[in-house]
């Protein structure tokens, strides 16, 4: 499974409805591979 944040931030925006921001991006990717490893 390859890692895509053009296509990510695509998936949140429509999940939240919203624009995620580079920043809010880059927290959340951050926090999943915390979660992951």
């Amino acid at each position: 499974m390859t890692t895509n944040p053009e296509r990510d931030s695509l998936v949140f925006g429509v999940l939240f409805g919203e624009d995620i921001t580079a920043h809010h991006l880059a927290r959340a990717a951050h926090r999943y591979d915390r979660e992951k490893s």
